[in-house]
């Protein structure tokens, strides 16, 4: 395989009545996506009709979440991006998963310790730069 001639065949587009919030395949092979009321969550089967790989199906937990949903009158953000006016945070987080064992190299909090220690780093560069200018500067005056 020659990843230089991969290539990318569009087969479909699904139309969403709303920007989906998020897109996951099932393990049934379902297409299943987040979307803003009154759909909240849409679930799209892999079929072969007239040339079109997906269509559109209505399954049992779909209609569930959908109910309860419209019940308790719950309100979805249009994007991922939409924040709450009243504490001005992001309304939907997205919770950080633990991949693959115990490696240190596939643990999600890494990043974090990552951040943490440049950000130490870039202060203590700051530091010393400062010092430097405040040593240089003093040279200077003794020199006059």
């Amino acid at each position: 395989f020659n990843a230089s001639e991969a290539d990318l065949k569009l087969y479909q587009t699904i139309d969403c009545p709303h920007q989906p919030l998020g897109v996951k395949f099932s393990s049934t092979k379902d297409l299943l996506l987040l979307a803003k009321e009154p759909d909240y969550i849409m679930s799209y089967t892999a079929v072969t009709v007239e040339n079109d790989l997906f269509s559109v199906k209505e399954n049992d937990s779909c209609v569930a979440l959908k109910q309860v949903a419209e019940k308790d009158a719950i309100s979805m953000p249009a994007t991922i991006l939409e924040c709450d006016p009243k504490s001005g945070k992001l309304k939907v987080l997205k919770e950080k998963e633990e991949r693959g064992g115990h490696k240190p190299w596939n643990d999600s909090k890494r990043l974090e310790l990552a951040k943490q220690a440049n950000y130490r780093r870039q202060k203590r560069k700051r530091e010393r730069r400062r010092e430097e200018k405040a040593l240089a500067g003093g040279a200077n005056d003794d020199e006059s």
